[in-house]
C-alpha cells in the first residue's frame, strides 16, 4: 500500500493527565487506520519546560505512547516545542533536550528550535550533531525569531537544506 500520511498528534500544553493518555491510543489508532509513515508527538510538557520539569510523570507517557505505538506497528516521533505567549505566539520558554529519553526517534521542528536565538544556524546544527542519528523526521519552517510564525524556509534554512534531509522524512510547515 502506498504510503503519504504524516499525522500530528493533539496536544494540549498542559500537565499530563488521563485525558493525554486517551487521547494519544486514539491519535496511534487514526494513524494505522490511514498507514501513517509516522506520527508527530510533542515532548510532554513535563520533560520539555524547565519550569514544568518532572521526569519520571513525562517518561511514563512517553513509555506508555511507545508501548501502544509498538503494538499497532505505528512509527512515533517526538517533537521539540516551545511555550508561546497566546496573545502575540512570542517565546516564554524553550524545550530543553536534557530529560529526552536516548532511545526515542526525534522530530527536529527548526521554527521552535530557532525561536530567540541570536545564531538560529548555528543553534540547528549542534543539535543535528548531538541527536543527529536519532532525528527521523523534520517540520521545516522560519520565523522572525520572535515569534512561531512558521514562514516557508529561507536565509536560515536553505543553506542547511540538503543536509538536514538527508536520510530523513520531513515537511515543510505551512504559514499558520
Amino acid at each position: 500500500m502506498f504510503r503519504t500520511y504524516y499525522v500530528h498528534a493533539s496536544y494540549s500544553y498542559s500537565p499530563l493527565g488521563v485525558f493525554h493518555y486517551i487521547k494519544a491510543v486514539k491519535d496511534l489508532i487514526l494513524a494505522r487506520i490511514v498507514n501513517a509513515i509516522n506520527i508527530t508527538f510533542h515532548f510532554p510538557i513535563e520533560l520539555a519546560f524547565p519550569s514544568s520539569i518532572n521526569t519520571k510523570r513525562g517518561i511514563v507517557y512517553i513509555n506508555w505512547v511507545e508501548f501502544w505505538a509498538k503494538k499497532l506497528k505505528v512509527v512515533v516521533v517526538w517533537e521539540n516545542i516551545s511555550l508561546l505567549k497566546k496573545t502575540d505566539w512570542s517565546l516564554l520558554e524553550q524545550s530543553t533536550w536534557e530529560y529526552i529519553p536516548k532511545r526515542i526517534n526525534l522530530c527536529l521542528d527548526t521554527g521552535h528550535l530557532i525561536l530567540g536565538e541570536k545564531n538560529p544556524r548555528k543553534r540547528i546544527l549542534e543539535i543535528i550533531k548531538k541527536y543527529g542519528r536519532r532525528i527521523k523526521h523534520l517540520h521545516l519552517h522560519e520565523n522572525d525569531l520572535k515569534r512561531d510564525l512558521h514562514l516557508p524556509p529561507g536565509k536560515i534554512l536553505k543553506p542547511l537544506f540538503n543536509l538536514l534531509i538527508k536520510g530523513r522524512t520531513w515537511i515543510i510547515e505551512p504559514i499558520s
